[in-house]
């Protein structure tokens, strides 16, 4: 597969289509770990020790006694 970058931004994309997102069971949230070898990029999923689901159970745990100052880092 060929493949050119886009510029976004300031910087240069590499879009992977659906498909190939399908095929390495990864979604637009999966952190991704990239290096250069010899030349070579590689791809993969980082393995950041936690599942989304553990993630998302973690957030629902602190929600309740952290949410307000949740909130106002996100704005």
């Amino acid at each position: 597969m060929i493949k050119t970058l886009r510029k976004v931004g300031n910087s240069y994309a590499l879009p992977i289509e659906k498909a190939l997102m399908e095929a390495l069971n990864i979604t637009p949230e999966t952190p991704l770990m990239i290096t250069v070898q010899d030349g070579k990029l590689t791809v993969v999923a980082a393995d950041i020790g936690f599942s989304d689901d553990e993630i998302d159970e973690f957030f629902e745990d602190i929600r309740p006694e952290y949410n307000e100052m949740l909130e106002n880092l996100a704005k």
